[in-house]
């Protein structure tokens, strides 16, 4: 089951866009940050982009984290 966080909040997927869209009403600067798990996979990533979009932001920012020293790189 897919866990979704606005801030320190869950939230669910259904929900999302209503949320960033009254954060967006009541402060227009509002950024949003996407930052993903490692087993999250590129399709959930671009809907929550999409959902981002829709919402009304134009742009966000993707959060990353560094591997640990000697973890496998990907392909």
């Amino acid at each position: 089951r897919q866990v979704l966080r606005l801030g320190a909040e869950r939230i669910g997927m259904a929900e999302l866009k209503g949320r960033l869209r009254r954060i967006l009403e009541e402060d227009p600067a509002s950024r949003v940050t996407v930052k993903a798990e490692a087993n999250v996979t590129h399709g959930q990533v671009i809907r929550l982009v999409d959902i981002v979009r829709e919402a009304g932001f134009s742009g966000l920012g993707i959060g990353t984290s560094m591997a640990p020293p000697g973890a496998a790189e990907g392909p």
